[in-house]
């Protein structure tokens, strides 16, 4: 019978890949949710672990996947983050209002 420490360590690396998992399919949802003029806003869904994206990434910046790929509790948050200035009007209003809540509904779904 495995030990404690040895459980939770399990426990522990299982819930991390799961937290991976969610951030990783939520940032795909939003990517291919996103509506597309010249494609900024699609690219600039970022992952990091950590503390939010700061900045925002040229278009053509393939999804920055490995930011999370290696997951642990101890890494703190995930974030998927958009940094491009216009996202927040995007969403709020027009043909694609609500995509983004839609698409991390799905994402979050998604197993």
């Amino acid at each position: 019978m495995a030990g404690r420490a040895a459980v939770m360590a399990e426990l522990e690396a299982e819930i991390a890949a799961e937290i991976a998992a969610k951030a990783i399919n939520v940032q795909a949802e939003l990517i291919a949710a996103a509506p597309v003029d010249t494609g900024f806003l699609r690219a600039n869904f970022q992952l990091s672990v950590g503390a939010p994206a700061e900045d925002t990434v040229p278009i053509g910046t393939p999804p920055n996947v490995e930011a999370v790929a290696a997951y642990q509790l101890g890494d703190g948050s995930a974030f998927v983050t958009n940094n491009a200035d216009y996202a927040p009007a995007v969403n709020a209003r027009g043909v694609h209002a609500g995509f983004v809540e839609a698409a991390i509904d799905r994402g979050l779904r998604s197993p």
